[in-house]
C-alpha cells in the first residue's frame, strides 16, 4: 500500500499481490537402475510458498518439503532391485514431475552347482538367487535325475531333485542346465554284492546236475575257483548276474565226499553219498 498527501489529506493506494504460479524445470527424467542424485528447479513468484509431495518408497528427497520463493527439489533414487522399470511422481504445489528408472539386467548365482550322492535313492536341492522379475528355466535329460519342482521359475528360488538308485557298481554323472549355467550332479555305484540262489547241493553216489545263479549289481565282476576233480563247473571270471551250470559225477566209492567251490568269494558245498557196497565172487562152486 502507498500514501499520496493531497492538501493535507491522506490518500491510500493498494495493490493487490500477483497469483503464486510455479513452474518447473523438466516434467520428467529417467534414469539408469543404479542409485541417483537429482534436481528440479522450481520458480516462482517472489514470497510465494510451495510444499513438496512424495509417496514413493525408493525416491528420498533431501531438500526441505516446504519452501519459499524460487528454490530446487532435490532427490535420491535408490537402486532398482528388479528387473522391471518403475516410475514415480513428485508434486509441487499443483505441478508435478515423473522420475523414471531402467530395471536392472536379471543375473544368476546358483548355488551348489556340482554334488556328489551315494548309490541309494536320494533327494537334493540347488539354490538360485535372481532378481525380482526375473525368469529362469531347468532343463534336464538325464532319466536318473528327475526334477519335482518347477522347470520355469520367475524371482529367487530351489531346484528341487530326486537321484534313482544306481543300480550298477559304477558311478555315473548326469549335467543340466539351471538357469541357462550347468550343474553336474554324480552318483556313487552301488557297492559290489552277490547272492548265490544256492548255497550247498546234496548228492546220491549217482551224481547230479544243476544250475547256480548269481545276483550282484551290473559291472561288477567275481569268479569261480573249483579243486574238486569230480565237481564240473565252468571256473573263470565273470562280470554281472549269471547263471552256471554244474554236474556232480558218480562216486565210484563207497566212501561219501564233500567238496567246496568258491563262487564270487563265497562257498558253494557239494556233497555226495558213498555207493552201496556190492559183493561177486569170482566163482559160485568148486567141486
Amino acid at each position: 500500500a502507498g500514501i499520496i498527501k493531497v492538501s493535507g489529506q491522506d490518500f491510500t493506494v493498494r495493490q493487490a499481490g500477483a497469483a503464486c504460479s510455479y513452474t518447473l524445470g523438466l516434467s520428467s527424467v529417467s534414469y539408469d537402475y543404479g542409485p541417483t542424485n537429482g534436481y528440479v528447479n522450481v520458480t516462482v513468484v517472489d514470497g510465494c510458498a510451495w510444499n513438496t509431495v512424495n509417496n514413493n518408497n525408493w525416491i528420498i528427497l533431501t531438500s526441505p518439503l516446504r519452501n519459499t520463493n524460487n528454490g530446487t527439489v532435490s532427490f535420491l533414487v535408490a537402486s532398482n532391485g528388479s528387473s522391471l522399470p518403475r516410475s514415480g511422481v513428485v508434486s509441487v504445489e499443483n505441478q508435478s514431475f515423473t522420475i523414471e528408472q531402467a530395471g536392472a539386467p536379471c543375473s544368476y548365482a546358483v548355488a551348489e552347482m556340482s554334488q556328489s550322492f551315494g548309490p541309494q535313492t536320494t533327494n537334493g536341492t540347488i539354490n538360485v538367487i535372481t532378481l525380482g522379475d526375473c525368469a529362469w528355466t531347468v532343463q534336464n535329460t538325464n532319466p536318473w535325475i528327475q526334477i519335482t519342482s518347477p522347470l520355469s521359475v520367475t524371482n529367487s528360488g530351489v531346484v528341487a531333485f530326486t537321484l534313482t538308485a544306481n543300480q550298477s557298481s559304477l558311478p555315473r554323472t548326469g549335467e543340466f542346465r539351471v538357469a541357462n549355467q550347468t550343474c553336474a550332479i554324480t552318483q556313487a555305484g552301488e557297492h559290489c554284492t552277490y547272492g548265490l540262489s544256492q548255497t550247498n547241493q546234496d548228492s546220491d553216489y549217482r551224481g547230479t546236475s544243476g544250475r547256480i545263479t548269481i545276483t550282484t549289481p551290473t559291472s561288477c565282476t567275481w569268479q569261480i575257483i573249483n579243486t574238486n576233480p569230480w565237481v564240473s563247473i565252468a571256473a573263470g571270471e565273470y562280470t554281472n548276474t549269471a547263471e552256471v551250470a554244474f554236474t556232480v559225477a558218480p562216486n565210484l566209492s563207497s566212501i561219501g565226499r564233500s567238496g567246496v567251490v568258491s563262487i564270487a568269494n563265497q562257498p558253494f558245498t557239494v556233497t555226495q553219498s558213498g555207493a552201496p557196497c556190492t559183493y561177486s565172487l569170482s566163482l559160485s562152486q568148486v567141486s
